[in-house]
């Protein structure tokens, strides 16, 4: 379960005052059950899953829980998973999809995709590093126009001391769209220890079809990428171009983290703005951290300059 505690004076979507009047803080006030499945292991390798349940794919790019959110994203879902030493297997069916945007007022978002969804990733480990090949056929039938078959690869692993993580995807429509289209989505990054720094440079691109509509991934965790301030939670028709470089370390209980992103339109070369994140960790034990987290846009002509900043505590049981 999950409960947001305070004051709900700010737009988290709802339908109130706030909307459309300040920048957006995804995170209404309000209470669910966020999991309640049976699970089945046939042996120590594999398992099905069925119910309310976290599925987390990867790096979450595509598929994932938002977990960092309040309310955190679960699936209504039949899942089968397998994985040994070498291969990973996960699929999953999805009828429902329980985003971030439920709470206790009506909503700008849909706050439940009603779905017709299969989603399919398969990986294989070698001493090279892992490759990764997906599937995600996406239909909501209460959001045609996010609805979409997309399919890909992505690699990751180590070339003496860097680190890389490189993926490419390409994205049509499907189910009921009513939109025709087809669009690329592409990513390269890479990190170096630099003493007691780690340095990462990365380049990602959701592209777009000739503006009438860009690659999306409406179940991925978000939050994660394009900047902590989430002025990018729906991909802009032209697509978006992201160049972020990050600095990060630990100091005892202490971690650090610094990024910076420079946002422009994947089609024509209109600049969308630039962000900085800052994030920093305090472990008090293993079962208790605290975070602090800074975010500051500001607009190149896309959106409005904003500043969020969180505090938070959690514990683990």
């Amino acid at each position: 379960m999950s409960r947001l505690w305070g004051a709900d004076e700010y737009n988290s979507f709802a339908l109130d005052k706030y909307r459309s009047t300040h920048s957006v803080i995804a995170d209404p006030v309000g209470t669910e059950i966020n999991q309640a499945w049976l699970r089945y292991a046939f042996d120590e390798k594999s398992s099905a899953t069925l119910g309310r349940q976290r599925v987390n794919h990867a790096g979450q790019r595509f598929l994932g829980g938002v977990g960092w959110r309040q309310n955190e994203q679960t699936f209504d879902a039949a899942s089968y998973r397998y994985g040994d030493a070498a291969l990973g297997i996960d699929y999953s069916y999805l009828w429902n999809v329980n985003r971030i945007f439920g709470g206790s007022r009506d909503s700008a978002q849909q706050t439940d995709f009603d779905s017709d969804s299969h989603a399919a990733l398969v990986s294989y480990k070698h001493s090279w590093g892992t490759l990764i090949a997906f599937v995600y056929a996406l239909a909501f039938n209460n959001g045609a126009g996010l609805s979409s078959l997309s399919y890909g690869l992505a690699y990751s692993g180590r070339l003496k001391t860097v680190s890389l993580n490189a993926s490419y995807a390409t994205q049509a429509d499907y189910g009921s769209n009513p939109v025709s289209y087809r669009a690329d989505f592409y990513s390269l990054a890479g990190s170096v220890p630099a003493g007691k720094i780690n340095l990462l440079v990365g380049y990602e691109v959701l592209g777009s079809d000739s503006g009438r509509a860009a690659f999306s991934t409406p179940l991925a965790t978000l939050h994660k990428f394009q900047g902590f301030a989430d002025i990018f939670l729906n991909t802009p028709v032209n697509g978006i171009e992201d160049l972020y470089l990050s600095a990060s370390t630990s100091i005892d209980q202490f971690n650090f983290a610094l990024t910076w992103h420079d946002f422009a339109a994947a089609r024509g070369d209109a600049s969308y703005g630039s962000e900085w994140n800052f994030v920093s960790g305090y472990t008090f034990s293993s079962a208790v951290n605290s975070e602090i987290k800074y975010a500051s846009y500001r607009s190149d002509g896309f959106a409005v300059d904003t500043d969020k900043i969180w505090l938070s505590m959690n514990m683990a049981f």
